[in-house]
């Protein structure tokens, strides 16, 4: 086959899907925010090229991975003109140029808060064995975690609702009624350790840009711009 045969074959058109369909359609006339639930073979990667390539050239993008992996991925399969970064590494820019200092997260912090909340309630809490106090420390640590990562406020409204989406174990009613007010004091130190202190760790990184009220638009515009040049 000569070079000119293969210049007149056509690669097929990618059918879409309704569902792929309707978020390109959102991509190219709709506003605010989309959030799209796929699972592993879904096309998401595929989708995702296609809707860069929607977007006018002269726009600014920014493509935000979970991991690091995934950010190498997209990367290689993305033009060149798009910024590709994992969420962490966004969020860290973004800390760095608000506290104007460069840090590096430390994961033990809320691993020393919880130790700090089993100390205070101890006297409280009776008798208890090892096993108990390890899963009431390991509650208080996944439930912050899972407090942070999805900006969820720590009322106990909130508390429980992640408790029921996300099955998480959880302690006997009454203990739990204990802990809930100290996961919002386990949040409002680590809050106040990261201001004054720059102790913060990775999912620091996720909560602190909502909780800090910063101005985002203008913090990830600055970030892209850096990773631009």
């Amino acid at each position: 086959m000569t070079t000119a045969t293969r210049r007149r074959i056509k690669a097929p058109e990618i059918q879409w899907s309704h569902y792929q369909q309707a978020i390109l359609r959102w991509a190219e006339h709709g506003s605010g925010h989309a959030l799209v639930n796929a699972v592993a073979g879904a096309g998401k990667t595929r989708t995702l090229q296609e809707l860069v390539n929607r977007i006018p050239k002269d726009q600014k993008v920014a493509v935000l991975a979970f991991n690091n992996h995934m950010a190498a991925e997209l990367k290689a399969k993305l033009p060149s003109r798009i910024t590709v970064s994992t969420i962490h590494r966004m969020g860290m820019g973004i800390l760095s140029r608000v506290f104007r200092r460069a840090f590096q997260p430390n994961d033990f912090k809320y691993h020393d808060l919880a130790n700090q909340v089993m100390e205070r309630i101890r006297p409280q809490m009776g008798s208890m064995s090892k096993e108990m106090e390890r899963e009431t420390r390991s509650f208080l640590k996944e439930i912050t975690h899972y407090l942070q990562i999805t900006l969820t406020e720590p009322s106990e409204l909130g508390i429980r609702h992640l408790i029921g989406h996300f099955s998480l174990d959880h302690p006997k009613p009454e203990l739990l009624k204990l802990l809930i007010p100290e996961v919002a004091w386990v949040l409002a130190q680590g809050r106040e350790l990261a201001t004054e202190q720059l102790y913060i760790s990775l999912d620091d990184l996720l909560w602190l840009p909502h909780v800090l009220n910063l101005n985002l638009f203008r913090r990830i515009g600055s970030w892209w711009m850096k990773h631009k040049t």
